[in-house]
């Protein structure tokens, strides 16, 4: 066998022969070796480890990823799936999921590792990859999940200000005048302003109070609300917008006030002049 760990330091102008050579059994416990010492180490490059992936799923060898979670599945730590999320990010840009793969068992991960840790970030980014790879074979009922376990993570990392690399990635998840909510409310507030001319409305990030967007001059005509607002923070879109309004504005800091008056609202972007037309619904 000619292929070891070290034949991984060259990945990103490797050329499959070299995997192709190897027999599948002797790729998977090489692949395994590499992936057990980055978990190792204090910081795990996932630029590297990716190229890894990337260089494997180019190979003839089929259900790599298969392999390397069942390692994942029998070792369940925090590092080691910080380190195999990028391989697998890597791979399925090369490779889709394969049949047998768990992906249920893989996206829960998001459902047990804190959002701050570096594993979260890593997990979400894999399952990015293998949502939008042209490779992917992922049924209407997979595409689904993955991407509703994403919005979800990507409202998490909203509220929680991190890992804006991925924020980068998953705001693409979200469509224009999607009406969805894809943001965790629970970590945004809003408040009124009084600090100049002309009053408006803020909805600030608590982890930071950084604003996130203002609501100006609601105005209420034929059971129509309107409210016009304006985008503070590039990182947030219109669907944040309308779930943050309706949460925060409409039902915490105005208590709900025009339930009764209102059966519609118009979200107006001010800046876009995008307008997105929804019933009047609020939790209360």
């Amino acid at each position: 066998m000619t292929l070891t760990v070290k034949s991984f330091a060259h990945a990103r102008d490797g050329k499959p022969d070299l995997l192709d050579r190897e027999d599948r059994s002797s790729v998977v416990a090489v692949v395994v070796e590499y992936l057990r010492l980055w978990a190792q180490e204090a910081f795990i490059d996932g630029e590297y480890l990716a190229e890894a992936g990337s260089w494997v799923g180019s190979s003839r060898h089929q259900d790599i990823d298969t392999a390397v979670l069942a390692v994942l599945r029998s070792e369940p730590t925090s590092p080691l799936q910080q380190a195999i999320s990028p391989f697998l990010d890597g791979y399925w840009c090369r490779r889709s999921i394969s049949d047998s793969f768990d992906l249920k068992a893989y996206m829960a991960g998001l459902d047990t590792l804190p959002p701050s840790d570096r594993a979260y970030a890593a997990t979400a980014l894999a399952l990015y990859s293998a949502l939008c790879s042209t490779t992917s074979r992922l049924n209407t009922a997979q595409q689904a999940a993955i991407r509703s376990a994403l919005l979800v993570a990507r409202g998490k990392l909203l509220a929680l200000n991190l890992f804006p690399h991925v924020l980068s990635s998953l705001n693409y998840l979200v469509a224009p005048g999607q009406s969805r909510p894809v943001v965790d409310a629970g970590g945004y507030r809003a408040y009124r302003c009084d600090e100049g001319p002309l009053a408006y409305l803020v909805v600030e990030r608590v982890v930071d109070g950084q604003d996130v967007l203002h609501v100006h001059d609601l105005a209420l005509h034929d059971r129509k609300l309107e409210v016009p607002y304006e985008m503070r923070n590039p990182r947030h879109t219109d669907a944040d917008a309308q779930e943050l309004i309706a949460t925060c504005i409409l039902a915490s800091l105005l208590e709900d006030r025009f339930r009764g008056q209102a059966d519609i609202v118009d979200y107006v972007n001010i800046t876009s002049k995008m307008t997105r037309t929804l019933p009047y619904f609020v939790k209360r």
